[in-house]
């Protein structure tokens, strides 16, 4: 069992020169994502393991790429079967 909790806080801003030229970038802004992660690794024998592993990422700021996204939450759940030869 594997348990991960990370933490991004992050503001990104233009120079003069790409101010100037109005570009419009979306990521522009302040950005902050919260991620936590549940893992279960099982092994069946030395050759045979499974692993399963569940994902929730937080996502706010001011930055308009985040503020359009439709939700503010993302989920991923994670499968994987492994075999050695």
């Amino acid at each position: 069992l594997a348990l991960r909790y990370e933490h991004l806080d992050e503001t990104l801003s233009e120079d003069a020169t790409a101010a100037a030229l109005n570009l419009g970038n979306k990521s522009v802004g302040r950005t902050k994502v919260d991620s936590g992660e549940l893992g279960l690794n099982y092994w069946h024998s030395r050759r045979y393991r499974a692993t399963f592993n569940y994902v929730l990422n937080h996502f706010g700021g001011d930055a308009p790429f985040i503020k359009s996204l439709p939700s503010a939450y993302e989920q991923e759940v994670l499968f994987r079967l492994a075999v050695a030869f």
